[in-house]
């Protein structure tokens, strides 16, 4: 299984590689491929925001301090969260 998941990676990673190739020549796809990678980057870490500030909305919106300490839920949002997710995704 493990050996068949590999060639279909390899395969798609050579056709991407040729992909890119062909686009390397056109600055013009290469900026709207550019743009779509960096669209979608952010599609990604405003799904991470939304999911952790899902976790803490029921049980933490019930709270009776809850606007109270939400300025410091923001900054460790910002300042945990957010960093973990920028080193997942870069490796530092």
């Amino acid at each position: 299984m493990d050996v068949a998941n590999l060639r279909l990676r390899r395969d798609a990673a050579v056709a991407l590689a040729s992909a890119l190739r062909a686009k390397a020549d056109s600055e013009e796809e290469l900026l709207a491929l550019v743009e779509r990678g960096r669209v979608d980057a952010w599609d990604d870490v405003g799904r991470a925001i939304e999911a952790g500030l899902d976790a803490f909305s029921g049980v933490e919106a019930l709270k009776a301090d809850y606007e109270r300490e939400k300025p410091g839920r923001l900054k460790l949002l910002i300042w945990r969260d957010l960093a973990r997710l920028q080193e997942e995704r870069t490796g530092y």
